[in-house]
């Protein structure tokens, strides 16, 4: 009996459950909002970053030209200069030195030309009358020329030491933008290791 009644129970509870599914309806699932947009074709820039550097049209290099001490520094750096502004002075006592002493050989060579060619007049008339040799007037003659030659010579080295006194007052080439000095007053340049470019000035008219 017992079990009749537990079979009918479980018999109940399944019909139930099977009539309750049959008769629920499916749920129906909630809309959703879905963003739509328009698609279009066109041409897309790509922008890209590098590092670089930017010269300018001209760029020269500013040397010391004679060996000495830096003595001063006559410019602002990264300023606009002219050309012809002078900017750097080089000690130029050595090369004045140099400069009195070359004057002294010219002046010297001078004095031996002018006696070497007294000589050779005085000479000439004798030989005419027959005073002295031919040998002795080729003397004469060749002692004159080396004199001369000797004068040519020391006028040389004097040219070269006024262009190298020149060389100790450095000028803009160009008119542009000075860079960063390699050298500072005082340093001895012109020589390495110590900088043989002092600078650059660039000519930014264009890039």
């Amino acid at each position: 009996m017992k079990n009749k009644i537990t079979l009918f129970i479980v018999s109940f509870v399944f019909t139930f459950a099977i009539t309750s599914c049959k008769d629920k309806a499916p749920a129906t699932p909630p809309v959703q909002n879905i963003k739509v947009v328009k698609v279009l074709q066109k041409d897309v820039p790509i922008y890209e970053e590098f590092v670089g550097q930017i010269y300018g049209k001209l760029d020269i290099p500013i040397r010391a030209r004679v060996e000495g001490y830096l003595e001063k520094i006559h410019f602002k750096e990264g300023a606009r200069v002219q050309k012809g502004t002078l900017l750097y002075t080089i000690d130029a006592k050595p090369f004045l030195e140099e400069v009195a002493a070359k004057k002294s050989q010219v002046a010297e060579a001078q004095t031996v030309l002018a006696q070497a060619e007294s000589d050779l007049r005085r000479i000439k008339p004798l030989v005419e009358m027959d005073a002295i040799s031919q040998r002795e007037l080729d003397m004469a003659q060749a002692k004159r020329d080396a004199a001369q030659a000797s004068l040519e010579a020391a006028h040389a080295d004097l040219n070269l030491a006024e262009i190298n006194l020149g060389y100790t007052k450095i000028y803009a080439p160009i008119t542009g933008i000075i860079g960063k000095t390699e050298a500072d007053a005082g340093e001895f340049v012109g020589r390495n290791p110590n900088p043989v470019i002092l600078n650059t000035i660039s000519n930014i008219s264009s890039v």
